[in-house]
């Protein structure tokens, strides 16, 4: 929970804090997801249960992070380096433009339960409340500065939506892009190019799904699993060769 507060020196702070029935109430919510799996696959329903398992578990870990403020705090300070770097390598194509990551507040210990950041300074308007015009120019940064951190950095926020974008068009010297939020950073492999790369088998299972590879999907996708165990290699591909015959988007490939 993020709340607005105003300190009695006069600053402008957000606070972050944890509920306290938050751990025990995302518990209930996974075993009662993991219930109604079990319960549609008996009614004979047609699911790819191991799937939705396994989305489940990521789902637990994913949140188990993302509630603890202390974690927070160090990808929050992660962030702000890797965008300071950004406005420096993308100079020639930020247009006028700057990110920025709003910093821990002076003055307030660390704690894994609460946090108090600095607030976003200016208008503060969403991507759509932006002129096209603007639109279109920051948009591709927004996308081009998640993908360098994957790729590049093997450093990334799998929340990184539009609600976790700021905008003050009107801000000087530079136009700014504030960026919040980083419950959910994720730390791919990175290593020399004999040995694993989570980044490059990501780029390449990617491919194989605009291909349509069924192949090279199975190859990379294992690639990419905590246990690389594959008891039938021919069925996997063979499974996801049929997913693919069919006319479907990218994401539903996926």
């Amino acid at each position: 929970t993020g709340v607005d507060i105003k300190t009695k020196d006069g600053r402008e702070l957000v606070m972050r804090l944890q509920r306290p029935d938050a751990p025990a109430q995302i518990e209930s919510n996974l075993e009662l997801s993991a219930r109604f799996l079990e319960a549609i696959k008996e009614e004979g329903v047609d699911i790819d249960s191991p799937l939705f398992s396994a989305l489940l578990e990521a789902f637990k870990e994913q949140l188990k992070d993302e509630i603890n403020l202390e974690k927070e705090v160090a990808n929050l300070q992660e962030a702000q380096t890797y965008y300071e770097g950004l406005n420096r390598s993308l100079a020639a194509k930020l247009n006028g433009w700057r990110f920025k990551v709003p910093g821990l507040a002076a003055g307030f210990k660390r704690h894994k339960r609460i946090m108090f950041m600095e607030k976003a300074k200016g208008r503060r308007l969403r991507f759509d409340q932006l002129t096209a015009e603007q639109r279109a120019i920051v948009g591709p940064l927004l996308v081009e500065s998640s993908l360098r951190g994957l790729f590049r950095e093997g450093w990334f926020d799998a929340d990184r939506h539009m609600g976790n974008f700021l905008f003050d068009p009107d801000s000087k010297p530079k136009m700014t892009i504030y960026v919040i939020d980083w419950g959910q950073v994720e730390h791919y492999t990175s290593a020399p190019f004999w040995r694993a790369d989570d980044r490059y088998h990501l780029a390449q299972f990617v491919r194989a799904l605009k291909e349509k590879n069924a192949r090279a999907a199975a190859h990379f996708g294992t690639a990419m699993s905590r246990t690389h165990a594959v008891t039938d290699a021919a069925s996997l591909e063979d499974a996801l060769a049929k997913a693919f015959s069919a006319d479907r988007p990218v994401n539903d490939r996926l």
